[in-house]
């Protein structure tokens, strides 16, 4: 996680992204796309006396957003990845590009 500039509150991953708007604002950059993924389940079948577990795939539509956080000329910008809503991982990036370093 990190520590939002502009509120002085922590991001942890995990949160929601409400969660994290509510906490830095909104972000100077956001962008979404939907991603399919195939997933292995694990799945037991009966038949009768006799039972057997078998791993199947199914795909499934993950909803990316990320969203980029530019605090300024002096601090390093923030790249935000979420799945489903939820945030996964946060990149430092090279310092900001905003004037308004203060923010």
């Amino acid at each position: 996680g990190f520590r939002c500039y502009r509120t002085n509150r922590l991001i942890n991953v995990g949160d929601r992204l409400s969660e994290v708007r509510a906490r830095c604002g909104a972000p100077d950059f956001a962008d979404s796309r939907a991603e399919k993924r195939k997933v292995k389940l694990r799945v037991r079948r009966r038949d009768g006396v006799w039972e057997e577990s078998l791993t199947e795939e199914e795909v499934v539509e993950v909803s990316i957003d990320e969203w980029t956080y530019d605090f300024g000329r002096r601090k390093f910008m923030r790249h935000l990845h979420f799945e489903n809503g939820r945030l996964v991982s946060v990149a430092t990036g090279s310092y900001g590009g905003r004037e308004d370093d203060d923010q």
